[in-house]
């Protein structure tokens, strides 16, 4: 006989509970079917909910463009958020061609959607390099299968970008295309004629072309796309001499471009080995003229810059020239006497308005600092500027003085220095200053050894010397000060401590006793300091105290570094302020003693002038009798 167990039911004590559990079952089945027709219900009453908002009532064309809108103004893939937030915004935003069009490659699958969704719609495709997935060679191959709907190609690959070049062959509605291969790309570097037979069939629409690193471009062909062109970019290694044209070649296929507004050339310009380069640079030919360009970008050695410059007449009412290159000493006389070649229908009728000079630190060790000098220059027609030149040169402390022997600083407005490595020295600055007679506002940025000597040039002015001296007599100032139109100063970033040999306030202090002096006989005067660092507390109140019942006015930004002084800071002001009340006591007795000796020197005058006349009367009478 089998032993008991508390565990053991019989089958009739377990129907029971098999009955109860088969209840519960039942029952949470029943909850379960609730449960799945509220969330019926409550998705319906969403749907009506949504659709009886404002933008769902809005025709569907309307949101669609609304759509088109958020695109264009989000990151490339934050728009797709749209297709989430209603049945109805979805419906409207995968039947809007024109919100898949722009294929940017996030993956080969959402590529192949997007260009089934864009219909037959007009295609912008970017591919960027190092984003090669597997399936996107196969996508790529498919829209160049239509590249009759390709509208702008932005590829940055150089196996896409070789292919592009290969099997493009017609592309009616392109406008925009930019190729670029890496630097020192296998395929760059062969010397194949990767643009050969490029767009051979048509590109009627092209309209900006931007090709870098891929190799030769096909100067001598027939371009289907040359007589469309608004702005065309080549850039390429400048040591590949076979990607180089011949001047005659490069001039011939740029009259082709009759539209053509923007050039910009890097190591596409003629080797100088090229005879018609050498004897354009030697015996300027007739020049070719193109009249269409406004902005032109050249960088290259030199040599040939210059050479291109001087075959060239650019005298187009808004010419932008751009030259970059490490030009140092007669070759910046060369160039600009290029540039006076290439506008020369203009040239006589501009004048430099605006100057702007920046400091440039070389992001790579090996390479040298550079200068980029900004001119603008003015004609009779377009006053306000309308010729460029902008130059990267090598830094180095010559060239503001070979500037200054080619320019004519006579009608210059506008003065920027920023960050020169080379300071401009008060000698210069004196040197300068008789020409511009016209200056009427001059900024420092992050250049405080410059505005130093500019500050110690202006207190040496003589006309200013000489107002000091007979301003007790009131006077009227004969002589024409520094900079008479000056009008504004601006000091951004400006170290106030100026540097070490000069006390903390001394150079500040006689900075504003300068500007007090020039407001008895110059125009009203602006002073405005941004962010200058070393502005202490007392300084506002300096400025405050100094432009007092003068024409002076002056404004703070308040985001430099204004704090109080300590005790010893203020011991230190002192003992400065009694050393520049002694250095000023000892020069108004200076003063005074040259007054004095002015007067008896005038007095001695007199009298000897006197005596000479009474002589000369008496002999006369003395005639006379």
């Amino acid at each position: 006989m089998a032993p008991s167990s508390s565990f053991a039911h019989s089958p009739n004590e377990l129907q029971p509970q098999a009955a109860l559990l088969s209840t519960f079952e039942i029952r949470r089945a029943q909850i379960a079917d609730r449960i799945l027709q509220l969330e019926r219900e409550v998705l319906s009453l969403k749907i009506s909910h949504n659709t009886m908002a404002a933008p769902c009532r809005l025709p569907p064309e309307i949101l669609a463009n609304i759509f088109i809108l958020v695109k264009e103004d989000s990151w490339p893939r934050h728009w797709i958020m749209v297709t989430f937030v209603c049945q109805h915004w979805r419906a409207v935003a995968i039947d809007c061609a024109a919100l898949w069009t722009s294929l940017p490659f996030l993956n080969a699958d959402f590529t192949e959607i997007a260009l089934l969704r864009s219909k037959t719609a007009p295609l912008s495709m970017t591919f960027k390099r190092n984003t090669q997935k597997p399936g996107y060679a196969a996508a790529f191959c498919v829209i160049l299968s239509q590249s009759e709907r390709l509208l702008k190609v932005n590829i940055s690959d150089d196996v896409f970008a070789s292919t592009f070049c290969e099997c493009a062959r017609v592309a009616p509605i392109l406008q925009e295309l930019v190729l670029e291969m890496s630097e020192g790309s296998t395929l760059c570097l062969s010397g194949q004629p990767l643009l050969k037979g490029f767009l051979r069939n048509g590109a009627v629409s092209l309209n900006n072309l931007s090709l870098e690193r891929c190799g030769p471009f096909p100067w001598t062909d027939h371009l289907p796309f040359a007589h469309c062109l608004i702005e065309l970019r080549l850039v390429g290694e400048h040591h590949l001499e076979y990607q180089r044209p011949s001047l005659s070649i490069l001039l011939d296929s740029l009259k082709q471009m009759a539209v053509l507004q923007k050039l910009d050339l890097s190591g596409y310009l003629p080797s100088t080995e090229d005879p018609d380069l050498w004897n354009s640079s030697q015996h300027p030919p007739s020049s070719t003229i193109l009249a269409t360009l406004e902005q032109v970008y050249l960088k290259d050695s030199a040599s040939r810059i210059i050479g291109f410059l001087q075959s060239t007449q650019l005298p187009g009412t808004k010419n932008i020239l751009r030259v970059k290159d490490q030009f140092y000493g007669p070759l910046i006389q060369q160039l600009f006497g290029s540039v006076k070649s290439s506008w020369r229908d203009v040239w006589q009728l501009i004048g430099l308005q605006r100057f702007y000079l920046e400091y440039d630190i070389a992001a790579d060790w090996e390479a040298p600092d550079t200068f980029c000098s900004d001119f603008y220059f003015a004609t009779e027609d377009h006053p306000q500027g309308s010729h460029r030149l902008f130059l990267e040169t090598e830094a180095g402390h010559t060239l503001m003085s070979i500037f200054t022997s080619q320019l004519d600083y006579s009608s210059l407005l506008y003065l920027s220095l920023t960050r020169p490595e080379y300071p401009f020295t008060k000698h210069l600055w004196k040197n300068i200053f008789p020409h511009l007679k016209q200056l009427k506002d001059v900024n420092f940025a992050r250049s405080t050894d410059s505005c130093a000597s500019f500050i110690e040039a202006l207190e040496e002015d003589p006309a200013l010397g000489h107002q000091h001296l007979q301003d007790g007599a009131h006077d009227v100032l004969k002589a024409t000060p520094y900079l008479p139109a000056l009008s504004k100063i601006t000091l951004d970033e400006i170290v106030l401590t100026f540097y070490q040999r000069v006390g903390r306030r001394t150079l500040f202090r006689r900075f504003l006793s300068v500007l007090r002096t020039r407001s008895r006989s110059c125009p009203p005067l602006e002073l405005e300091l941004w962010s200058c660092e070393n502005f202490w507390s007392r300084f506002e109140r300096l400025l405050e105290e100094s432009f007092m019942n003068t024409s002076v006015t002056f404004h703070i930004d308040r985001k430099g570094y204004l704090w109080e002084e300590t005790d010893e800071e203020e011991d230190d002001e002192e003992e400065e302020e009694e050393e520049e009340d002694e250095e000023e006591e000892e020069e108004e007795e200076e003063e005074e003693d040259v007054v004095a000796d002015e007067e008896e020197d005038e007095v001695d005058g007199d009298e000897e002038d006197g005596i000479e006349s009474g002589e000369d009367s008496g002999n006369g009478l003395g005639g006379e009798q």
